[in-house]
């Protein structure tokens, strides 16, 4: 909200595309950065993103007291009225990304042992996922083709679906790198097109991006709450197929993929 208030369209999209890429680079560095330290190390992990938090504090005073003034007749410019119904679409799928990622990021280390993979390099493949969500911000941030298309959500959901059963239904290390792509591609995104529109409609104002974080928070719980429940009431055998678990977000991206398809037909 501080950042993109007063910019409208293509510098929106400009700055929301930069800041993206710094918190997104940060998150699938530190991937690659804690790899050597998993094997021996672990716990450092916690206390050096403790000591880089503290940094970060360090760098507010560069930053003015006041927000830009965010001007109204640029946005009715700026944001068509489809822009407001591609916002309710994009919100179901925000909350489900999370879910799914809440799903199966407890269970890839399983995934990885099952492939026998290094301890080294289980982190960085992980961070496989996220450097392809940084590659489509990337071109999210430069482009515009992607504003108010109806089609880049339905490419988003059928990335994510494709990418989740991929990672988790893996046999060999190829087939789990093209599904961490696709699920990275699919959320990346999901995110972007998530801020861009709440940003616009809310006018950058504070209750629209509280409502993003508050999506994908809802997204963040209930990922887990759905992974744990399925493989409790699921036999040893089930569990390490994960075949119930892929069933069952299967079925919550079904019930996510209607819920678009009724949007979408309300707004044409």
């Amino acid at each position: 909200s501080y950042l993109v208030a007063g910019r409208h369209g293509p510098d929106m999209r400009r700055a929301i595309g930069w800041w993206n890429l710094s918190w997104m680079i940060a998150v699938a560095g530190v991937m690659f950065a804690m790899a050597p330290m998993m094997e021996r190390h672990a716990s450092m992990v916690i206390v050096a993103l403790g000591g880089m938090n503290l940094l970060a504090i360090c760098v507010l005073p560069w930053y003015g007291k006041n927000p830009g003034v965010h001007e109204v007749e640029k946005v009715r410019e700026h944001v068509p009225p489809s822009y407001k119904k591609l916002l309710r679409g994009v919100r179901v799928l925000l909350p489900m990304s999370y879910v799914i990622n809440g799903v199966f990021a407890p269970l890839l280390p399983y995934v990885l042992m099952n492939l026998a993979v290094d301890i080294f390099w289980q982190t960085p493949l992980t961070a496989i996922w996220m450097v392809a969500r940084v590659v489509v911000t990337v071109v999210m941030g430069i482009s515009g083709a992607w504003h108010g298309k109806w089609s880049v959500l339905w490419i988003a959901v059928g990335a994510m679906a494709l990418g989740f059963v991929g990672i988790l239904g893996a046999s060999s290390l190829p087939t789990l790198i093209i599904g961490l792509i696709l699920f990275g591609s699919g959320m990346g995104v999901t995110y972007y097109a998530a801020l861009y529109y709440a940003m616009s409609v809310g006018q950058a104002e504070v209750d629209a991006g509280g409502t993003h974080e508050a999506l994908i928070g809802s997204g963040y719980m209930v990922g887990p709450i759905v992974g744990i429940a399925t493989i409790q009431l699921s036999d040893a055998s089930q569990v390490q197929s994960f075949q119930p678990v892929i069933f069952v977000v299967l079925l919550l991206l079904g019930l996510s993929i209607c819920a678009l398809a009724l949007f979408m037909k309300k707004a044409r």
